[in-house]
């Protein structure tokens, strides 16, 4: 048997076969709500502010304070509040100089309660 040869079986490789479901499966698409979407309430209005507008029962100028039913109550708060500043030592009076510009300030009244409270801005 010298010039028999003997065929061999060549071994081909067996195609892999998947067990896993989720590869034979092409990509899901997410589910969207059908939901409307509103914007939440604490969101409206911010541009506007209700504290910028001022109280309907609390004078807005010296003028309207002194001619307030509380005009004495405001008088003294004041008062209270000047001798607070000097007290504290908050700023003292000098003379103005030459071409200079005070800087304005004015009283803000607020009624807090039972109580009035006044002071500078």
């Amino acid at each position: 048997m010298s010039g028999d040869t003997i065929p061999r079986e060549v071994a081909q490789p067996n195609p892999i076969v998947s067990s896993d479901p989720t590869q034979d499966q092409q990509p899901t698409i997410p589910r969207r709500s059908g939901r409307v979407r509103t914007q939440p309430e604490r969101y409206i209005g911010l541009g506007e502010s209700v504290e910028n507008l001022p109280d309907d029962d609390d004078p807005y100028t010296y003028k309207e304070a002194m001619e307030d039913v509380d005009s004495r109550h405001w008088q003294k708060a004041m008062q209270s509040e000047i001798e607070s500043m000097f007290d504290n030592k908050v700023w003292s009076l000098v003379d103005l100089p030459k071409g200079i510009k005070p800087i304005g300030c004015k009283w803000v009244y607020k009624k807090r309660g039972n109580l009035l409270s006044c002071g500078h801005a």
